[in-house]
């Protein structure tokens, strides 16, 4: 068995909410599943609750100028659920948008995050996110590049483009209109399956959205396992056949 792509979904909470609900539709026999939240334009220092079961894999900040700033965090867990509520609480709350990922055939141990990184500037679009090359110690795992972005408009459509190799799963965008900030921001999740052992070079992605200036950039890079590590390799020619002899 090798780690795979199973199911994903996404959500957006209520304007100013503290929390927002992920689906866990086509989670059943998940061995590990991600959930990503991003909260655009916060002040103030931010903290995640996951459901119960989960726990914080990283957090990624952005925080610009003139009081821009961008707030990811993914959480790690395997517990299968009908839906899974993230809260957040602490700074000036905006509009959360959520996403969560299940793998199968993984080995279902807190995965380890390779790469996490913050672009600063400010770009037209489209908007490449780039992770440095990661190093799987074992082969038949699978990757999930989660990226998120913190835009200067409440409105606009907007695409992703995945990291070669990689399939875009499930994205999500939210509008945040709050005193302090009036702005945009998106999540997104491409996956790669059955990943070879060594390095992956550099895993890059690509956001567009009409008329869009986008105002900073988070990514991660989550590695989960297989379970026997390296799956079996077939011999040349088939497995070997067995003779049954009754006496």
């Amino acid at each position: 068995m090798s780690g795979a792509y199973l199911a994903s979904n996404s959500a957006v909470g209520a304007n100013q909410s503290d929390s927002v609900t992920v689906s866990g539709t086509g989670f059943t026999g998940a061995t590990d599943i991600l959930l990503g939240i991003v909260v655009p334009g916060p002040s103030g220092v931010l903290a995640i609750s996951w459901p119960s079961g989960f726990s914080l894999l990283t957090n990624v900040l952005y925080s610009g100028a003139n009081g821009n700033a961008s707030y990811m965090s993914v959480g790690w867990g395997t517990t299968v659920a009908g839906s899974y509520v993230i809260n957040v609480t602490g700074g000036d709350l905006t509009t959360p948008a959520a996403i969560g990922v299940a793998f199968s055939g993984t080995n279902g141990t807190q995965p380890s995050v390779f790469s996490a990184t913050t672009d600063a500037g400010d770009g037209n679009s489209p908007l490449s996110v780039g992770l440095s090359s990661i190093t799987p110690s074992s082969a038949a795992g699978a990757i999930a590049w989660i990226a998120a972005l913190n835009y200067n408009s409440l409105n606009g459509t907007y695409s992703w483009t995945a990291p070669s190799g990689y399939t875009s799963r499930q994205s999500q965008s939210v509008a945040s209109a709050t005193g302090i900030s009036s702005s945009g921001g998106a999540i997104h999740v491409s996956t790669r399956d059955n990943v070879p052992a060594g390095a992956t070079g550099t895993i890059t992605g690509t956001a567009t959205q009409a008329s869009q200036t986008f105002i900073g950039s988070m990514g991660v890079a989550v590695w989960m396992g297989s379970p026997s590590g390296v799956t079996p390799a077939v011999p040349l020619g088939g497995l070997p056949r067995v003779q049954m002899h009754w006496r």
